[in-house]
């Protein structure tokens, strides 16, 4: 029995009950309302009874006429007997007990003796007396009966006779008188008795329906109270069985036997549970799935292939979707249908109506953000969950069952990392009558959240590797780089050598070297070299081969540069190039042959004049341009000289005004410090250039060498 079946049963017994004790009080009312009637018909005979008897008692002397006297006596006697003949016969004397009914058979024989024995002789007696000879002599239509009974004692009116009649009448009238007497005083006995009787049978009724108005209530209460604490205990059931839905423990069960609404409801519940559950596995058996899809394939289409075909599966879902955002135009393309996904707008009627052909149409377009649905779902961040096409107008041109474009059901979630939007994942139901439930919806918005993190990270994992790739290059080409430059340079009599080179991040790009071209000679150098990483450590790898091979003590700078840039060119493309300063010295006639490559100039203090003589010659960078003509210099040094090589990430480095450290502060510091040797004069020019950019981040690469004249 439904609820609504068990309420409607109370409530019909509470009409019931109110209707059967309105019934009831109303035939209480009514039997009071005879009782009353009784009570008042019972005084009604008394005063007729008593109207009686004085007209008996008063019959002698009553001045009327006598005819009228007679008639009115036999009136109220027939009126009297008649009203007592209906009064002992109602059934509701019945009611009142024996008594009254005993009392009131005593009065009906009493006056049926009466009747009999006075009542009946009078009547044959008055008769007898109003046919007598000699009353008919008198004029009775004028005369009373006390006129002749005062006639008859005077002796006005001498008749024996009917002197004797009117003795013997007045006998029986004392008689009647008396016997009506007794009958008065035994009818008021039952009269009392009758409205005591009455009293007692109204208050009875009143209890009894007192009685059964408590009686229905209270049937009416139990039955209330009983469907109400069942109701009370399923509801309590219900609110323990949320309670654990609430807290996650979705092992709960309810269980209400029962064949009302709450029965219904326990198994839409237990049905609700297992779906979620269902559900809920299905999500976890998603995210493994996304889990060992990223660890198997790196791939990021393979990935997002993957996590269209999950988002199909898990949903029941008949097609999926995969928009993602182009990194220049921002725009949404389609990165993967996954089954026939008609477009979700209206198309050309260009466009064959044919699946395939849609599908290639769909692929080929792209979405601005904030066009049409898909590009709102992209600008507002927001959702789509089209339960019904036909009732929802987001999908006009998709909400005919016997079009091609039909869809029955949708969902659009958007993959948003941050504020950050990565695509959007759809599914698409396409048979008609077949709809996404709010919690596929719930649940393919969670598994878009994970998705969207999962597709981040894998972006993120494979940037990672990326920069891992280039840090791995970047070890190799820093290794490459310390086997490229002298672990010590060359120790010459005449001259005394250092150097230091710093990188601005991970490996320079600058290259040194110092070696002996004989006993007399020594070569040095200082490149700076395009480009970062591997490239560009195996073009100093090929500078510094190449330079090794091509030497002799017999080139001066300009041959060796050139022969250098020749050999480079021929096997460098146009974005790897190299500066270039080098000098060649002879260490025992102490002169030197400079060519410059596009580099810095090479500065030499002289030590006996105190001043700074700058050397620079034309020529471009090496791996430019082959048959380039270089310039050459040839000068002679004398004891004390610094010869000065550096790269620009030295003399350019800023402070945190702006200020660079300059050439001009650098030459300073040496010819303030240039008594000290080439070791001890580097440590103070980089102390000065600590001092100088503290705070401030290294932007270039560092180089400096020294050669001082012994």
């Amino acid at each position: 029995m439904t609820i609504r079946t068990k309420l409607f049963s109370i409530g019909f017994l509470i009409i019931f009950g109110f209707i059967s004790a309105s019934i009831f009080i109303y035939l209480q009312f009514q039997e009071a309302m005879d009782l009353k009637r009784i009570e008042l018909e019972g005084v009604k005979i008394q005063t007729l009874q008593n109207g009686l008897s004085l007209k008996s008692a008063q019959f002698i002397s009553d001045r009327n006429l006598i005819s009228d006297t007679y008639e009115d006596w036999l009136d109220s006697y027939s009126e009297f007997y008649k009203e007592l003949k209906n009064f002992t016969q109602n059934p509701g004397i019945n009611n009142l007990g024996g008594k009254i009914n005993y009392l009131l058979a005593d009065i009906t024989n009493g006056w049926d003796t009466l009747f009999n024995d006075y009542y009946k002789p009078i009547n044959i007696q008055l008769n007898v007396l109003m046919n007598d000879q000699a009353l008919k002599e008198i004029d009775t239509d004028r005369t009373s009966i006390i006129d002749l009974y005062e006639m008859l004692k005077s002796g006005e009116i001498d008749n024996g006779k009917l002197r004797e009649e009117f003795a013997l009448l007045e006998n029986n009238m004392a008689l009647i008188d008396q016997s009506m007497n007794e009958i008065n005083a035994l009818f008021a006995v039952t009269l009392l008795e009758i409205n005591n009787g009455i009293r007692n049978l109204i208050l009875a009724n009143r209890i009894k329906s007192i009685q059964l108005i408590g009686l229905i209530l209270g049937f009416i209460v139990v039955i209330s109270m009983l469907f109400s604490r069942q109701t009370t205990v399923n509801i309590q059931k219900m609110e323990k069985y949320i309670a654990r839905l609430a807290e996650g423990d979705f092992s709960a069960r309810l269980e209400i036997r029962s064949r009302d609404e709450f029965g219904i409801l326990s198994r839409d519940f237990s049905v609700f549970t297992d779906t979620l559950w269902e559900k809920m596995n299905s999500l976890r058996d998603v995210m493994r799935d996304i889990g060992n899809s990223i660890s198997v394939d790196l791939n990021q289409q393979g990935f997002i292939d993957n996590i269209v075909e999950l988002a199909i599966d898990s949903s029941k879902a008949d097609a999926g979707i995969m928009f993602t955002v182009e990194e220049e135009s921002r725009k949404l393309v389609v990165s993967n249908i996954s089954g026939y996904f008609p477009p979700p707008f209206q198309v050309s009627r260009k466009v064959s109506n044919r699946k395939d052909s849609l599908i290639a149409y769909f692929k080929s377009i792209t979405f601005d953000v904030g066009q049409g649905l898909i590009g709102e779902v992209a600008s507002s961040g927001t959702p789509v969950f089209i339960r019904d096409s036909f009732e929802d107008n987001r999908l006009p041109f998709n909400s005919f069952p016997e079009d091609e474009l039909y869809i029955s059901s949708m969902l659009l979630i958007p993959l948003i990392v941050g504020n950050r939007l990565l695509g959007i994942i759809g599914v698409c139901k396409t048979s008609e009558g077949d709809h996404f439930s709010d919690l596929d919806f719930s649940f393919l918005r969670s598994y878009g959240e994970y998705s969207a993190m999962a597709l981040d990270n894998l972006n993120k994992y494979r940037e990672l590797l990326s920069r891992h790739e280039l840090v791995r290059e970047l070890n190799v080409a820093s290794d490459i780089q310390k086997n490229l430059l002298p672990e010590k340079l060359p120790v010459v009599g005449s001259a005394s050598l250092h150097a230091y080179s710093e990188a601005a991040k991970g490996i320079s790009g600058d290259y040194y070297d110092a070696f002996k071209l004989d006993e007399n000679k020594l070569l040095i150098t200082v490149c700076d070299v395009a480009g970062k990483g591997v490239p560009a450590s195996l073009v100093m790898t090929m500078i510094r081969t190449i330079l090794r091979l091509i030497t002799s003590s017999t080139h001066n700078a300009r041959s060796v540069v050139t022969m250098l840039n020749n050999l480079l060119t021929a096997r460098l493309g146009i974005d790897h190039f190299a500066t270039i300063g080098l000098f060649i010295y002879d260490t025992e006639k102490k002169v030197v042959s400079y060519t410059n490559g596009a580099h810095h100039p090479l500065y030499v203090y002289k030590a006996d004049k105190d001043k700074f003589v700058k050397f620079d010659t034309d020529g471009l960078p090496l791996g430019l341009e082959a048959n380039t003509v270089f310039g050459h210099k040839r000068f002679q040094v004398s004891p004390g000289d610094y010869l000065v090589l550096f790269t620009d990430g030295l003399n350019e480095a800023r402070n945190s005004a702006g200020e660079e450290f300059s050439t001009n502060r650098l030459l300073s510091i040496i010819r303030k410090n240039a008594a000290l040797d080439p070791a001890s004069l580097t440590a103070e020019i980089r102390n000065n250039l600590n001092v100088f950019t503290e705070g401030m981040d290294q932007h270039d690469d560092q180089t400096l060498l020294l050669m001082k004249v012994n």
